[in-house]
C-alpha cells in the first residue's frame, strides 16, 4: 500500500510540475509587437513617351509600361530618321485625312524638310484624296520637299495625290487608272429629280477639280484628262512618264 501511495504521489508531483511550467511559459512567451507602419515614396522618372522607371531607395524596379501622353505624336503611316520623315500611303481610305493632317503638323513643328512617301494605292474616297492632295500642296509651298514613290498601283483617288510631290518615281510596273467620278449609294431609300440633279451636280463639281489638279502637275489639258475620264482609262509607267506624271522611271 505504501509503495501505490508513493507512486501516485509521484504522478501528481509529476503532472503539476508539467503544468507549473505550462503557465509559465504561457506568461513569459507573448506575441510579437506589430511593426509600425511604413510609408514608401516612389520616385517615377520618365524615360520617354512609353517607358517608366519606379524607384524605391537603393533598389529599382524596371517595368515597362503604356504611358497615356497628351502630346501630338505620329500616326502609324509615319516614321523618322534624323531631319527626313517617311510616309506610307497605301489607300486613300486606310490613311485618312485626318491623320495625314496631324502628321504633316507636327512634321512642321520638328522642322523636317525632307519627306518620302511610299505609294502602292487603290484610291478611295474623292474628297478624302483631294483633301490629302491639298495637304501636300500647301505643305510643298512652305518650302518642304515631298518625293513620292509609286509601286504597284496608284488609281482612282490616289492619282492627284502621287502627281502633287516636287519628285515622283515609279517602278516599271507601276500601272495607273483615271475613271469618270462615281457615287455609291447604300441601303433603301427614295429620291426625287432634285436630288439626282444635286447628285449630278456634286460628280461634275468632283470630275472639274480631278481634272484641275492633274493638269496642274501634268503636260495633259484639262479637256485631255476629262476625255480620259469619261471611261476607265488604264496606261502604263511609260505612258505617264511621256504625260509627265513621272520625273524618275525605275
Amino acid at each position: 500500500m505504501g509503495n501505490r501511495r508513493l507512486i501516485r504521489y509521484f504522478i501528481a508531483g509529476g503532472v503539476g510540475i508539467c503544468l507549473l511550467f505550462f503557465f509559465c511559459a504561457c506568461k513569459t512567451v507573448s506575441a510579437p509587437a506589430p511593426s509600425p507602419t511604413q510609408t514608401v515614396k516612389l520616385l517615377i522618372e520618365g524615360v520617354d513617351a512609353v517607358k517608366v522607371e519606379a524607384e524605391t531607395g537603393e533598389d529599382k524596379i524596371h517595368k515597362s509600361m503604356e504611358v497615356h501622353s497628351s502630346e501630338l505624336e505620329f500616326s502609324g503611316n509615319c516614321r523618322t530618321y534624323g531631319n527626313k520623315a517617311f510616309l506610307q500611303i497605301t489607300s486613300v481610305a486606310s490613311y485618312e485625312a485626318n491623320c495625314l493632317w496631324s502628321d504633316l503638323k507636327l512634321i512642321r513643328m520638328k522642322g523636317i524638310k525632307d519627306i518620302v512617301i511610299y505609294m502602292n494605292n487603290p484610291g478611295g474616297s474623292a474628297f478624302d484624296g483631294m483633301g490629302m492632295y491639298d495637304q501636300l500642296r500647301l505643305l510643298k509651298n512652305e518650302g518642304v520637299h515631298i518625293t513620292a514613290e509609286a509601286y504597284g498601283l496608284i488609281a482612282s483617288a490616289a492619282v492627284p495625290v502621287y502627281l502633287v510631290a516636287n519628285k515622283r518615281i515609279a517602278s516599271r510596273n507601276t500601272t495607273f487608272l483615271i475613271h469618270p467620278s462615281k457615287l455609291w449609294k447604300f441601303g433603301m431609300f427614295e429620291e426625287g429629280l432634285r436630288d439626282l440633279e444635286s447628285q449630278s451636280t456634286m460628280l461634275k463639281l468632283c470630275r472639274e477639280r480631278y481634272a484641275e489638279a492633274i493638269e496642274e502637275n501634268s503636260t495633259l489639258s484639262k479637256k485631255q484628262i476629262i476625255k480620259m475620264m469619261s471611261e476607265d482609262t488604264w496606261f502604263t509607267a511609260e505612258q505617264a512618264k511621256k504625260w509627265g506624271f513621272i520625273d524618275e522611271l525605275r
